[in-house]
């Protein structure tokens, strides 16, 4: 990076502000890497706007959009760059607009509630390992046919999706309602879902310390959806797609891109818009005007009515995912 004329730790630092995978376990760290996962950039931005208060620190898409920014001026500079350097730059930014457009996938999927009448969120985590980053795939939906219930009444629901070594791929399905929990966990591979299922009292016991109630514990061989991770996305673009007016492009990426999805986009017009740009600027993050996302990117549902007790769930079962990790090559 230094080579290329941009400040070399912009990227290591947001590297190393990543969560370890054992981190999540702890429910604070796992509510704090959604809330700095990028999803919520633009509705935090409408909401300074709206009442005031401040940006918290962090968030991932807002580093992206300024890391790209420079990558971009460096490129439209031209100045003693050498070909190999420039190759470098334009990889760098077709990294980084794929990074964004993920974002903005995840933003666009979670924007209405779905035909069966659900609020989501998609989130997809990245968190450290020896190895580099790895990725938690999240979708969390609440019927909204129980909103008017207690919330002792609500019912919630969450996918989870993962690839740990040496566990391979794992998948599990929460259902939560109030303290009452159930947890379905599937396993790619047979060896890995004998010892879950070795271990389910353990995590029983993990989550009745959590002051949960156990309603349905278990773990079954083979994955949900031959699509792996992407089994969230694909099925949430697909409801979402007429509503949204882009058209999809391949990308060169591992996902659909969307046009305009490479940088953050204003909300708003006239006095709202200026004030979005405002604060935005202050902030340092690079805004641009796109008429077709800006009404759904700044109403994404900031997820404040999720409860505390599903984070506790979520936590548990990765804490117990990361245990079984270090017992698995001494398994028989």
């Amino acid at each position: 990076m230094a080579q290329l004329g941009l400040r070399s730790d912009a990227l290591e630092q947001l590297k190393r502000s990543l969560n370890r995978f054992e981190g999540l376990s702890n429910p604070g760290a796992l509510q704090k890497a959604l809330q700095q996962s990028g999803f919520f950039l633009e509705s935090q931005l409408r909401q300074l706007v709206l009442s005031g208060g401040y940006l918290p620190e962090g968030d991932i898409k807002a580093e992206l959009l300024r890391i790209l920014d420079r990558v971009n001026r460096k490129i439209g500079a031209k100045s003693g760059d050498t070909e190999e350097e420039l190759d470098a730059l334009f990889l760098l930014k077709e990294r980084l607009e794929s990074g964004l457009a993920g974002i903005t996938l995840q933003q666009v999927a979670s924007f209405k509630r779905n035909e069966g009448g659900h609020q989501g969120w998609f989130f997809e985590i990245p968190y450290r390992t020896d190895d580099g980053v790895e990725t938690l795939t999240i979708l969390i939906e609440r019927d909204n046919a129980s909103l008017d219930e207690h919330e002792d009444r609500q019912d919630w629901k969450v996918l989870l999706s993962l690839e740990l070594k040496p566990l391979g791929e794992m998948q599990a399905e929460l259902f939560l309602r109030g303290k009452r929990i159930s947890v379905v966990i599937y396993s790619e591979q047979e060896k890995t879902a004998q010892l879950v299922n070795s271990q389910l009292d353990a995590l029983k016991l993990g989550l009745e310390s959590r002051g949960l109630e156990v309603s349905v514990l278990r773990c079954q061989s083979g994955i949900r959806d031959v699509k792996k991770k992407k089994v969230f996305i694909d099925v949430w673009m697909k409801r979402h797609e007429q509503q949204v007016g882009n058209k999809k492009t391949a990308s060169s990426g591992t996902s659909l891109f969307w046009c305009g999805c490479s940088a953050s986009h204003c909300q708003g017009e006239g006095a709202t818009a200026e004030k979005i740009s405002e604060i935005a600027e202050r902030y340092e993050i690079p805004l641009i005007q796109d008429a077709s996302l800006t009404s759904l990117l700044s109403t994404v549902p900031l997820g404040d009515e999720i409860p505390e007790n599903l984070y506790l769930a979520v936590a548990e079962v990765l804490a117990h995912v990361y245990r079984i990790s270090g017992m698995i090559d001494s398994y028989e």
